[in-house]
């Protein structure tokens, strides 16, 4: 597993594309989303996922409290398992790779990670963190309900480890000394 980068947040190398249609309602009625929308979806899990490990692994360092230091760090290695999940799952065809879907999407691109790296003291940078990754547990479980139980059975799986496994990191940080009461 990679180690976490220490140097400051370097500018997104591709534009964040919109949030997917899993985000509306009218989408949701529309059916299971298309070979494109999944493949947007685990492309900008990929990089959120790589991104956090980045950005979480950064925060081990200036964070004094030694159990909250604990906390993230394993959250961080966790993001890196979930981002090689996701590689799994990622749709290839003659026409759709890696380099044309791993990029941010929306409210999930390197603005809100600054933020969250510059959050300050421990309680406002676990708070903070708890806040980004329930609102992209909220983003993969609407992509997850619209999924066909036979032509996307692997993506539904890796979406229910994926948020299984981002829900107890937030049940980690809620325990974790400086953590918000």
């Amino acid at each position: 597993m990679p180690e976490p980068a220490t140097e400051p947040i370097a500018a997104p190398a591709a534009e964040p594309i919109a949030a997917p249609a899993a985000e509306s309602s009218a989408a949701s009625a529309a059916g299971p989303p298309s070979l494109r929308a999944s493949a947007a979806l685990v492309g900008a899990g990929i990089w959120f996922e790589r991104r956090c490990f980045e950005v979480v692994g950064a925060l081990v360092a200036s964070t004094p409290e030694p159990r909250a230091k604990a906390a993230l760090s394993t959250v961080s290695r966790h993001h890196a398992w979930r981002a090689e999940q996701l590689e799994s799952v990622l749709a290839r065809t003659h026409d759709l790779g890696p380099d044309d879907v791993v990029r941010p999407v929306a409210g999930f691109d390197d603005e809100a990670l600054v933020a969250l790296g510059e959050a300050e003291p421990t309680p406002d940078r676990l708070a903070a963190l708890d806040r980004l990754l329930g609102a992209w547990v909220d983003h993969l479980t609407a992509h997850r309900a619209r999924l066909s139980p036979v032509a996307d059975a692997p993506l539904a799986r890796v979406l229910d480890l994926v948020v299984d496994d981002l829900r107890r990191d937030r049940a980690a940080l809620a325990g974790a000394p400086g953590s918000a009461p």
